[in-house]
C-alpha cells in the first residue's frame, strides 16, 4: 500500500452516485471513480447488475491521475 494512504484506506474508490431518468433518452447510472494514490491509474471499470437489468455497455476504460476523480455514465436499457 502506498505511504500516502491512511491505514485501511483504498487507493481506488468506486461509488454509484445516482440513477436518473432524463426526459430524452433512457435511465443513466453515474459511477464515481476516485484515485487516492500517488500513482496514475489505468484500467477498466466493469459494472455487473442483478438479473433482469442491462446496460448498453457494461465496461469503460478509465485513466486517473493521482488525486483525480471522474464520473462515468452507464446507460441502462429498458427491459
Amino acid at each position: 500500500m502506498l505511504a500516502a494512504l491512511a491505514c485501511g484506506e483504498e487507493p481506488i474508490v468506486i461509488r454509484v452516485e445516482n440513477f436518473t431518468v432524463p426526459p430524452i433518452g433512457g435511465p443513466v447510472m453515474l459511477v464515481r471513480v476516485q484515485n487516492r494514490s500517488e500513482k496514475a491509474f489505468h484500467g477498466e471499470l466493469r459494472v455487473k447488475l442483478p438479473d433482469g437489468w442491462k446496460l448498453t455497455k457494461d465496461a469503460q476504460a478509465v485513466t486517473l491521475s493521482p488525486g483525480e476523480q471522474k464520473r462515468l455514465p452507464f446507460a441502462v436499457e429498458r427491459a
